[in-house]
Order: structure tokens, then C-alpha cells, then sequence
């Protein structure tokens, strides 16, 4: 009986040897398996903080700011890129140039108007503001470099990147279809070209078919 029972206190203690030994293996194929979270973890300053918009004030979200994380199809991702966007929610659109796509082509002085706009559409789809690009270091035979930590090292660019056709004074129209009557607007964004962050600084609204942009 004694025989028996330091046979089944081996074989337990042999399984506890084996389970400790997978979930060891599964710790280090879940850091092996999450690049994309140790390339945002070498960003200075991380991914800004998503945001839920109310820009009439009437107690339901408008637009949010977020920042989606696109990767390339390799293991580990070559590239990353974080792209800094205002989404409009509840069927409310954004303003769009037509030539390039761009949502940030606006001046003191233009006119925005409910419909017919000239040069522009009203668009259903995220505006993609700013972003930045991480990539992957090799070494000169091809491989992977990691950190001190284990992990696949990335290089971010200095500064996020502006889409704009223009330097300064970032206006952004819209059109909130929910409200009754439609309104449009424009809204003044800070882009900050260091962290990343969106935020509105002014903003204006009307019931009007036309709008003209004026601080």
C-alpha cells in the first residue's frame, strides 16, 4: 500500500511539473504572439485617450475620437500605424473634399452649406486626422532586435503626422442629421503633433442652410 500511494505522490507531483511547464509556455507565446502591445509599449507618451463627443449639448454622443492600430500581415508586424480619427455616430456626417479625400481642407471665411457644397460631399466615414508609424529593427542578417526584456524592438517616428491640405487652423464641418431641423457646423481642432491628442477648441452650429466660418 505504501508502494502504491508513493507511486500516485510521484505521478501528482509529476503533473503538477508538467501543468507548471505549459503554463510557462503559455506566458511566453502570449508575449511572442502580442507584438502590436510591445510596439505601443516603446511609444513615448502611449496611444491618447479615446473621446465621446455631445457638440450641441443635447445629452447624446455626436462624434467619438479614437485611435485604431493597423498592422501588417507578417509575424511580428513590420510596420504598425495609429491613426488619430473623429468617427460620426448616430447617421451625423462629416465634411470631405472631393479632389483628395481629405476632411481637413477648411479656412477662415468658407461657407458650409447643408447641401451642394462645391468641391465637397457629406460623408458618412471616419475622418483620419493624424497619425504615426512604428516599425521593426533587424539586424544586418535580417533578424528581429529585442529590448533588454525580451521583446521585438520598435522605432516610432519623432512626431505624429497631420493630414492636411493646410498648416494652421484645423476646421472640420459637420452635420448632425439627428437634430430636428438638421444642423451643420464647424469645429476647431488642436492636433498635437507631440502625443497624438485631438481636442475641439471652439465650435460653432446652426439651423441655417449656410454657414460661414468665422472665429
Amino acid at each position: 500500500m505504501k508502494a502504491i500511494k508513493k507511486i500516485k505522490t510521484m505521478k501528482y507531483l509529476f503533473m503538477i511539473l508538467i501543468y507548471s511547464m505549459i503554463l510557462l509556455s503559455c506566458e511566453d507565446n502570449e508575449i511572442e504572439e502580442s507584438p502590436s502591445e510591445q510596439a505601443l509599449a516603446q511609444l513615448e507618451g502611449g496611444v491618447p485617450e479615446e473621446k465621446s463627443i455631445d457638440i450641441n449639448n443635447d445629452g447624446q454622443y455626436d462624434f467619438e475620437i479614437r485611435y485604431p492600430i493597423l498592422l501588417t500581415g507578417d509575424f511580428p508586424p513590420s510596420t504598425l500605424s495609429i491613426s488619430g480619427q473623429i468617427n460620426p455616430l448616430n447617421d451625423n456626417q462629416l465634411l470631405r473634399q472631393d479632389d483628395n479625400r481629405s476632411y481637413l481642407f477648411l479656412e477662415e471665411g468658407d461657407t458650409i452649406k447643408k447641401n451642394n457644397n462645391s468641391n465637397s460631399t457629406w460623408s458618412d466615414y471616419s475622418a483620419s486626422l493624424i497619425g504615426i508609424q512604428g516599425k521593426s529593427i533587424r539586424d544586418e542578417e535580417g533578424d528581429f532586435i529585442k529590448t533588454n526584456e525580451g521583446y521585438y524592438k520598435y522605432e516610432w517616428d519623432d512626431n505624429w503626422n497631420v493630414r492636411a491640405d493646410i498648416t494652421s487652423d484645423f476646421f472640420l464641418g459637420f452635420k448632425l442629421k439627428t437634430s430636428d431641423p438638421k444642423k451643420i457646423g464647424w469645429m476647431l481642432l488642436d492636433l498635437n503633433k507631440e502625443n497624438g491628442e485631438i481636442s475641439i477648441i471652439e465650435s460653432k452650429i446652426t439651423d441655417s442652410n449656410k454657414l460661414v466660418i468665422e472665429k
